[in-house]
């Protein structure tokens, strides 16, 4: 497994596996959010944002060949004063979940520019909690009810939004 900056083309070369990642993790955008990402031209539009803006940076997640993209980890608002920070968004496929992308992510983390990383996530993000934790992120806030989802019931309620912050250093 390695991991690369993406550029514009290499989203367009890998949009149906960056698609197949968005769909393994369906908290990503909760029911009432604007981004419609029904199949991969949608998740080209989408990562294109992130690719163009000034202050963010996309990585892809792919094995050793370059073929094959499992995923990907946009760093976001982008900081650089004394401290680096940014946000973090997480979209890794079924077929690496687990110790393989804990793994490189600890690697990721040791060799990081930024200072802070942090994220938000819907406590009902289970296994993204348990990712976060094992890295040594420690959740330092919440805002409560304030992203709906949908249940396997059909009904919508309202969750928890859980901020997690990893400071270089600490794991």
């Amino acid at each position: 497994m390695k991991h690369k900056s993406l550029e514009y083309s290499d989203i367009v070369k890998f949009k149906k596996d960056l698609f197949k990642a968005y769909m393994d993790n369906h908290l990503i955008m909760d029911c009432q959010n604007p981004y419609l990402i029904e199949n991969p031209e949608d998740m080209v539009e989408f990562l294109k944002g992130y690719v163009e803006a000034p202050d963010s940076l996309v990585v892809g997640i792919l094995d050793n060949k370059e073929a094959i993209c499992y995923g990907y980890l946009i760093y976001d608002n982008i900081r650089i004063v004394d401290v680096k920070t940014a946000e973090v968004h997480i979209a890794i496929a079924k077929e690496i979940w687990g110790k393989i992308i804990r793994d490189l992510f600890k690697e990721m983390l040791n060799g990081c520019f930024f200072d802070i990383l942090y994220a938000q996530v819907p406590q009902n993000a289970c296994r993204a909690i348990g990712m976060l934790k094992h890295l040594g992120f420690k959740k330092t806030g919440y805002i409560p009810k304030a992203l709906p989802y949908t249940n396997s019931k059909g009904e919508t309620k309202l969750y928890d939004l859980n901020i997690f912050v990893h400071e270089r250093g600490e794991v």
